[in-house]
């Protein structure tokens, strides 16, 4: 039996992190008035992306396992467009693309009192 086995187990206590995806831009706006009232803006960002992924905890009566994950990071890219009214209101479209970290996974099992582990990328 393995961990995913385990955490699958309808009778395991299992425990789970959360995902944290940190995106850190910076970038240029050019902006240009359309009416009095409204001014029409395009931005283009670059910057880097930081990931940690959950830690996941399950165990049952002989058995546990935890598996968690290493802290990358990732390049990106953002490009928008939009209309601001009265300099209070903004109404606009962002495509932001993160790119793919490469995060290692490392699992820690134990059964009958034997420890595995095992590290995937």
């Amino acid at each position: 039996m393995n961990e995913d086995e385990l955490i699958e187990d309808d009778e395991a206590d299992v425990s789970s992190g959360y995902w944290i995806n940190v995106p850190v831009m910076g970038g240029l706006r050019y902006e240009t008035e359309v009416s009095p009232t409204a001014d029409l803006y395009g931005v283009g960002q670059v910057g880097i992306n930081i990931n940690r992924g959950p830690t996941v905890e399950a165990s049952d009566d002989d058995r546990s396992a935890t598996i968690s994950h290493s802290t990358v990071t990732s390049t990106g890219f953002t490009i928008g467009a939009g209309v601001a009214f009265n300099d209070q209101i903004n109404v606009g479209v962002r495509y932001l693309k993160l790119g793919t970290p490469e995060i290692t996974r490392e699992t820690e099992f134990q059964f009958d009192g034997e420890t595995q582990e095992e590290e995937e990328y």
